[in-house]
């Protein structure tokens, strides 16, 4: 007779539990619920951690990274923004730094054609130079005696100019020192400083200056020094303190040697002429002298 087959009435027969066979199934299955309950935790910490959502997407992806250390701060990184591609600026696309005014002084004109005497230390740090507003370039500079000359570029005519005096300068004259000093505190006028030529000897005894008693200040440099009959007998430059009342300037004949060789017209005067006393004077020089203004553009 044959034996039945499984499922027709017989069922297997049960292990025996103390047999070997029955050992090892017990492990095994022993093996797979630790498993199981290890998973069960990871996917808990998983979902603590980064929310249901994101641990459903991290436990389904194939491809999952390791699981984020439980109680670590897990920040959400975003994809960075794609960059642009560089547009080449233009000219007009470049910022300009707006032109201010970095420093200034005084000059005076000496010629028609509208040649400006004036301190090189004034402009030699200018990106633009001003006369009483109107554009100038630096035509000529002499940097050992601080002399500088400028030219008006779209000036054609100048009708007041100063005229250097044919003897210069006399040991104890009465002067006269014109300029622009200290404009924001002092209103920005024209100011007039009244003394005498201390010596025809500069500092340290330099011999293409002189000494002057009339007080100047910071803004005077530059500016005309005139007899009491307003001719030019120097150019103000420096002075050995504010309060000593004893400034230096380039003597007149010395600036005529300059302006000779620079090919500058200028005029001169003799001493033949009448005082006409220093209102006059102040009258005529307040035409001639300018105000110079020193520009950053950069």
């Amino acid at each position: 007779m044959r034996e039945p087959e499984l499922g027709e009435g017989r069922t297997r027969p049960e292990l025996d539990q103390s047999s070997p066979d029955g050992t090892f199934m017990q492990v095994v299955t022993a093996a797979v619920a630790g498993l199981a309950i290890l998973i069960a935790a990871a996917a808990a910490v998983v979902t603590v951690v980064i929310g249901p959502t994101a641990a459903y997407r991290w436990l389904a992806s194939p491809s999952r990274p390791a699981a984020p250390v439980a109680g670590a701060v897990v920040a959400k990184l975003q994809p960075p923004p794609p960059r642009p591609s560089p547009v080449p600026r233009q000219p007009a696309d470049i910022p300009r730094m707006t032109p201010r005014v970095v420093g200034g002084g005084t000059g005076f004109v000496v010629s028609h054609e509208g040649h400006v005497v004036t301190a090189w230390h004034v402009v030699s740090r200018c990106d633009v130079v001003t006369v009483d507003s109107e554009r100038a370039s630096v035509l000529f500079r002499a940097t050992h005696a601080d002399l500088a000359v400028l030219k008006l570029i779209d000036r054609r005519q100048v009708e007041d100019v100063a005229r250097l005096s044919a003897e210069g300068a006399a040991l104890g004259e009465p002067v006269m020192a014109v300029g622009y000093p200290l404009p924001s505190q002092l209103g920005g006028g024209l100011n007039v400083t009244m003394g005498n030529v201390s010596s025809l000897a500069g500092f340290k005894g330099e011999q293409t200056d002189l000494q002057f008693s009339a007080r100047v200040l910071p803004g005077n440099s530059g500016g005309p020094i005139l007899d009491e009959r307003g001719h030019l007998i120097g150019v103000v430059h420096s002075v050995l303190s504010v309060s000593a009342n004893a400034g230096f300037g380039l003597k007149g004949k010395v600036l005529e040697r300059y302006l000779r060789s620079a090919g500058v017209p200028f005029e001169t005067a003799a001493s033949s002429e009448a005082a006409p006393g220093p209102v006059r004077v102040s009258e005529r020089a307040a035409r001639f002298t300018k105000r110079i203004a020193c520009w950053a553009t950069r």
